[in-house]
């Protein structure tokens, strides 16, 4: 597979002897079930590269064009608006919608190792996971910070070696 999840894959072990006594056997077996447990990132092809590309879920319809922090030109500029498209909000929209880009795979800090994952903060071994701050090792989790070994949670922090966990606070 790929190094991150091979480390993950290490890290779940571990963290199933931690809370079971015994090993549950390989991670990818278990994918579905802790990505039930938590909210998925949600993939769209990059309108650019057409590679998938993981952003953080809305929970609204996302349409329009599409890539990754990765391919963003930051160098782009665009021509000033036409002084007749300035009559109102609607008509500003209208004209500035084609700048509009969803940007997904955003990985911030000092982060490492992560994979499939959006929203990303000083983490490092991260697999298809979103909202991730300050953590390592987490896979299949949503909105935590601070966490070791983490699989399959949500909306927590400060903790280690959890499976399923969601709405935790210290």
């Amino acid at each position: 597979m790929t190094e991150p999840y091979d480390t993950l894959n290490s890290r779940w072990a571990s963290t199933c002897k931690v809370i079971f006594g015994q090993e549950a056997g390989e991670l990818s077996r278990y994918a579905d079930y802790l990505q039930g447990r938590s909210r998925p990132p949600v993939k769209h092809k990059s309108n650019l590269s057409g590679h998938e590309v993981a952003f953080v879920p809305t929970g609204a319809e996302e349409k329009g064009p599409f890539q990754s922090l990765g391919e963003v030109d930051w160098k782009k500029t665009y021509a000033p608006l036409p002084i007749n498209q300035l009559k109102d909000i609607d008509s500003i929209l209208a004209a500035i919608s084609e700048r509009f880009v969803y940007t997904g795979d955003i990985v911030l800090g000092k982060s490492a190792h992560v994979q499939a994952s959006s929203d990303i903060i000083d983490s490092h071994y991260v697999l298809e996971s979103t909202q991730i701050s300050f953590s390592k090792y987490v896979a299949y989790s949503y909105c935590l910070e601070y966490g070791d070994c983490i699989f399959g949670s949500q909306n927590h922090g400060h903790c280690s070696y959890c499976i399923g966990l969601s709405n935790n606070d210290k």
